[in-house]
C-alpha cells in the first residue's frame, strides 16, 4: 500500500474505521474513483508522505482529501489538527459540506474559518477547537492574528486548486506563510488542475519530497460535467 504504484480497488482495503466507511457509503460512493484509487493509498500511508496531485473538479479529489483529514485527526485531542485552504469561501463551504457528510458517524468536528460562529463551538470569539478547519488563506491568517488558532497540533495541511491560488494575488504567499507556522513534520497535500512551471515551482516549495501523480489527457475531463466550446 505504501508503493506509489499501488491503487486501491475498494475502500475496505484502505483500513478505514467502520464509522468512516458508513459515511462513505451514505454518500453513495461504491468504489474509489481513478483519483481516489491513486491518491488514497499515498495519502493514508504511514509514516505520512507529502502529495502533489493533478485533478479536475468532479473527479473525486475533494472526497479523497476529506477522507484523509477525517482519518488523520484524533477527536479526543482538542484543537486544530488539519487545515484545508481553498481560493474562495464558496469552495471552502463546499469542502466543509463533504467533510461533514463523510464524517457524520464519527466524533470529528469541523468548521469554516470566518466571521460566523465555528461549528461545535460556544463562541466564535474563543480559540478554535474543531479538529478540521477549512477556509481561504486570508481567513486562516486572520484567525492567527486574533490568536484564535494554535498551529502546534496541525498534522495535515491541504491546498485545493493551487493553480487558482496562484492566479489570485497574494494567496500563494499567504499559503506559504501558513505552512511555515505548522510543525515541521506536517503532511502537506496539494491538488491542482494544471501544472504550469509556476505551479510546479510553488508545489515543490510548499510540499518538498512529495509523491506526485498526473492524469492522462483522457482522464482530465469528467463524463458527469458537460463542456461546451464556443
Amino acid at each position: 500500500m505504501n508503493s506509489p504504484l499501488y491503487s486501491a480497488n475498494t475502500f475496505e482495503e484502505l483500513g478505514l474505521d467502520e464509522n468512516l466507511l458508513r459515511g462513505i457509503y451514505a454518500m453513495k460512493f461504491v468504489k474509489p474513483s481513478k483519483v481516489q484509487a491513486r491518491a488514497l493509498p499515498l495519502l493514508l500511508s504511514n509514516p505520512p508522505q507529502n502529495l502533489i496531485g493533478q485533478s479536475q473538479s468532479g473527479t473525486g479529489k475533494t472526497a479523497a482529501f476529506a477522507l484523509t483529514m477525517l482519518k488523520r485527526v484524533d477527536p479526543t485531542i482538542p484543537g486544530v489538527q488539519a487545515i484545508c485552504l481553498a481560493p474562495t469561501r464558496e469552495l471552502a463551504r463546499q469542502i466543509l459540506d463533504v467533510v461533514q457528510a463523510m464524517g457524520q458517524f464519527t466524533n470529528v468536528t469541523s468548521s469554516l474559518a470566518g466571521r460566523e460562529a465555528q461549528v461545535g463551538q460556544r463562541s466564535a470569539a474563543g480559540p478554535i477547537t474543531s479538529s478540521i478547519l477549512i477556509g481561504t488563506p486570508g481567513t486562516i491568517l486572520d484567525l492567527e492574528r486574533r490568536r484564535q488558532l494554535d498551529f502546534s497540533s496541525v498534522r495535515l495541511y491541504v491546498l485545493d486548486e493551487a493553480d487558482v491560488m496562484l492566479d489570485r494575488q497574494g494567496l500563494g504567499v499567504q499559503s506559504l506563510r501558513i505552512k511555515a507556522m505548522c510543525p515541521a513534520d506536517v503532511q502537506t497535500v496539494l491538488f491542482s488542475a494544471t501544472f504550469t512551471p509556476q505551479v510546479v515551482e510553488f508545489a515543490h516549495a510548499i510540499a518538498p519530497n512529495a509523491n506526485s501523480f498526473t492524469l492522462k489527457v483522457d482522464e482530465l475531463t469528467v463524463d458527469a460535467i458537460k463542456q461546451y466550446y464556443i
